[in-house]
């Protein structure tokens, strides 16, 4: 519908058009698109025409810079603590093939000192026996001319014999021939002696090796058992 009016003078002509319904005379729903008034003027034979549109409302949604809230998540599940790392010791004591080496080892090494310790003791008493035999008094470290039972004790009393069935007891030679005596069983005594320390230096050499071998192949085992650790490989006892 348009509608014309004149003002008073006739000078000039304002026009007005809209829908042909009918406008309720209410505001615009809330959040309601709203078309402007749009304002013209046309010359219309010699005369300005004010021309107007009249608004219209458009129910389309809103348009606004509000953003919507984020959706409401489950909190995240707390990752799991990290294990610790296993160390050197407790991984040795739990790797049974280190344990069974190292057991293996150390019982070779305690057959090792025993056969050390048979032998030492055997040849100790073997050694007593040879110096009681000869004569020797470890008790009161001195030869035994009274026992005729030992070597001494019956060279001396043949000696002795000797020379009183010649009445030479009391002569330089006697003493000379007493002397010789000792100075002979002396030097088995110190032979037995030499003997027995060479045979403890080569006894104490050979279980020294023994202990080293044994103790540097512990280390290998030990050494193996940290690379399979360092590998992942686990053989833990059950």
């Amino acid at each position: 519908m348009a509608l014309t009016m004149n003002d008073g003078g006739g000078a000039s002509t304002r026009t007005y058009r809209g829908n042909n319904k009918r406008q309720a005379n209410t505001a615009p729903a809330t959040g309601a698109a709203i078309t402007p008034v749009v304002k013209k003027q046309v010359a219309s034979g010699g005369q300005m025409t004010n021309t107007y549109t009249a608004p219209s409302y458009s129910n389309s949604a809103p348009i606004t810079n509000s953003v919507p809230a984020a959706a409401a998540t489950a909190p995240a599940t707390p990752a799991p603590a990290a294990t610790p790392p296993v160390s050197d010791d407790d991984w040795l004591a739990g790797d049974s093939t280190y344990q069974a080496a190292l057991a293996a080892l150390k019982k070779t090494l305690t057959g090792y000192q025993t056969q050390y310790d048979t032998s030492k003791t055997n040849y100790d008493t073997d050694y007593n026996s040879s110096l009681k035999n000869l004569g020797w008094n470890q008790d009161g470290n001195s030869w035994n001319q009274d026992d005729t039972n030992t070597a001494y004790g019956r060279s001396y009393g043949n000696q002795q014999n000797d020379f009183a069935a010649r009445d030479m007891l009391q002569s330089s030679f006697y003493g000379e021939a007493l002397n010789n005596l000792l100075r002979q069983f002396n030097d088995q005594k110190g032979d037995l002696s030499t003997a027995r320390g060479r045979y403890m230096t080569d006894l104490n050499n050979t279980l020294g090796q023994q202990q080293n071998e044994n103790s540097l192949a512990q280390q290998q085992a030990r050494a193996e058992s940290i690379a399979r650790k360092a590998a992942g490989i686990s053989n833990m006892v059950g």
